[in-house]
């Protein structure tokens, strides 16, 4: 039984070591594309346009007919 226990605790370890992993790149890879957005901004590269709001039921139910 301990031994058991002992496997479930490694395993979830193991998970946990994979997750905060997973999120420190998540990290790294958002503020690198903040800051090459910022970049983009400070050197007028981007030309700012008006965005459409889409109602994502109405995205959803067109998606699900293909």
């Amino acid at each position: 039984m301990k031994a058991l226990l002992r496997f479930r605790r490694g395993i979830e370890r193991r998970w946990a070591e994979r997750i905060r992993s997973l999120m420190q790149s998540h990290r790294q890879i958002v503020v690198a594309a903040e800051q090459a957005l910022q970049r983009l901004v400070r050197d007028r590269a981007l030309i700012p346009i008006p965005a459409r709001v889409v109602n994502p039921r109405r995205f959803n139910r067109a998606r699900s007919r293909d």
